[in-house]
């Protein structure tokens, strides 16, 4: 049994819809301006997570009659239960949460990916240098399941380690994991790159474990995922939100001073920090600029999600994901030739 089947995470088809997506105000001659909420599994958030922020404060959202209300939740499960709850329309998950969610059966889809591949990266105290030395070792995690669960059980696939070797210790939200680790209540943890750095900076003696964007390069990291039964009925707005997010990301790359002065008021993290992390995240084209949903990656980390033992069952990509809304988008706006 997965272990978010453990936890009794009942995502189901069957969910009763809340009253969402509903027009917020309209002016005369023009075209009503439609609130959703859009639960983010991380808060504060990390740099990874900023361009709904710049789609925002930027005005994309509005510019495409849409009043975007941002919920912060402590990681992607939870995000993933407000959507089934019906108390957000939309959630930015991490891809392991909407596949363990299919693969139970749930009626949801991925409709476009707001951050591809993976930025994370595994520290270890100074007594874990590498996987190996994981064995016996305490792993800090949230939700099992969760995105964090996820990357070090791939982690300790990779080297050969069965799980029941290690200890998984969770914490209520992935802030914990720094403190955690600076101060030896765990032994490693995955973090993101900003946060990676931020733990580096505390405690210089961590060690990098696993580079996971390096060893998974094929690892689909972010999902924006909805109910199928929302996502019917309001397929103007997805198409409106999608347009939006991708016109952000488009302009993140030329503006870089814009967005790491709105990422540190946002994630509270030193600004070197966010200047270094956002040379490291365009590098390596994080912020989709197209549909950010390759067949490759999505049946990749499938693939993993199934042999870290994570789910009971492989779904089809396109049991995953549906891309006819983000697909609409682009025939209307172009593809870019590089990224995602």
């Amino acid at each position: 049994m997965s272990c978010l089947s453990r936890l009794g995470l009942l995502l189901v088809a069957t969910v009763v819809a809340a009253a969402c997506g509903s027009p917020a105000s309209t002016s005369s001659g023009s075209r009503p301006t439609t609130t959703v909420s859009v639960g983010l599994a991380l808060q504060p958030p990390k740099l990874i997570f900023i361009g709904f922020y710049v789609a925002r404060d930027e005005g994309f959202f509005a510019r495409h009659h849409l009043n975007v209300q941002l919920a912060g939740f402590q990681d992607g499960v939870k995000s993933l239960k407000g959507v089934a709850g019906g108390s957000v329309d939309m959630g930015a998950t991490s891809s392991d949460d909407v596949i363990a969610a299919v693969s139970q059966g749930g009626g949801f889809k991925a409709i476009w990916s707001y951050a591809t591949p993976v930025d994370s990266i595994m520290l270890g105290s100074p007594s874990v240098k590498t996987p190996a030395d994981l064995k016996g070792k305490t792993i800090a995690i949230t939700d099992p399941g969760g995105f964090a669960d996820s990357q070090a059980r791939a982690v300790l696939v990779d080297a050969g380690i069965p799980a029941s070797q290690v200890k998984f210790q969770s914490f209520p939200g992935r802030s914990a994991f720094v403190p955690a680790l600076t101060t030896g209540k765990v032994d490693a943890a995955v973090f993101h790159v900003d946060d990676g750095l931020t733990a580096q900076r505390l405690d210089p003696s961590l060690n990098v474990v696993a580079k996971i964007w390096e060893d998974a390069p094929k690892w689909w990291y972010g999902a924006v995922t909805v109910r199928t039964d929302y996502a019917q009925q309001h397929r103007q707005v997805l198409e409106d939100f999608i347009q939006a997010m991708i016109e952000a990301d488009r302009w993140m790359y030329s503006h870089k001073s814009e967005v790491v002065k709105l990422a540190t008021r946002y994630t509270q993290e030193d600004q070197a920090v966010v200047d270094q992390s956002y040379d490291f995240l365009a590098a390596a084209h994080e912020w989709p600029v197209n549909d950010g949903l390759r067949q490759d990656m999505i049946e990749y980390t499938i693939q993993q999600e199934f042999d870290s033992h994570q789910i009971d069952r492989k779904p089809k990509w396109t049991d995953v994901v549906d891309k006819t809304y983000v697909d609409a988008v682009l025939s209307k706006i172009g593809r870019e030739r590089s990224g995602y």
